[in-house]
């Protein structure tokens, strides 16, 4: 049975509902430090390789989740550390850009109040997913490899969170 609605929010609901605006405020003026490095640019070989790999996979996309790392980081001659990082942060790059078109296209179907909670739940996500992967490289602060834990803690979250997106859009634009 539904709870019958109150004539006044509850002090309780006020201070939920100001830390979450701090919170939103936060997160929308400062993008996370270390994921800055993602934002570069997509080739269009590495686009391909995940729109092939996902072509392929149908109905198993996470199958797909370290495919341009793991050939790019074998590839490269150098510091095995540094390739696997350069590597994941370049493989993030493709997937970002995969979920910012399908934010894109949400944008588009969603009405005014599921395109803002949408919004704040895609907020939260980029926070949360901030904090474990930071929690990840310092839960192992005398490991040489913390640096690769938090790298690939990113493409791994990132990746899911981009498949559960692009879902979303699926369902959406076959009305289920």
């Amino acid at each position: 049975m539904p709870l019958p609605l109150r004539s006044k929010p509850c002090p309780a609901l006020l201070r939920l509902a100001c830390l979450l605006m701090s919170l939103i405020t936060a997160l929308t003026a400062t993008p996370p430090a270390t994921w800055a490095a993602t934002a570069e640019t997509v080739s269009a070989a590495d686009r391909d390789a995940m729109a092939k790999c996902l072509g392929e996979s149908d109905r198993a996309p996470s199958a797909c989740i370290g495919s341009i790392a793991l050939v790019c980081a074998r590839l490269d001659g150098g510091d095995r550390r540094e390739a696997e990082i350069a590597c994941s942060r370049r493989e993030v790059a493709v997937w970002r850009e995969r979920m910012a078109e399908a934010i894109a296209a949400l944008d588009e179907k969603l009405d005014e109040a599921a395109r803002a909670r949408f919004t704040a739940v895609q907020q939260a996500w980029e926070h949360y997913a901030q904090l474990n992967c930071r929690f990840i490289s310092q839960a192992f602060p005398d490991s040489p490899r913390a640096a690769m834990f938090e790298a690939g803690c990113e493409l791994r979250e990132v990746a899911e969170r981009t498949i559960h997106v692009e879902r979303l859009l699926r369902r959406l634009n076959s009305g289920r």
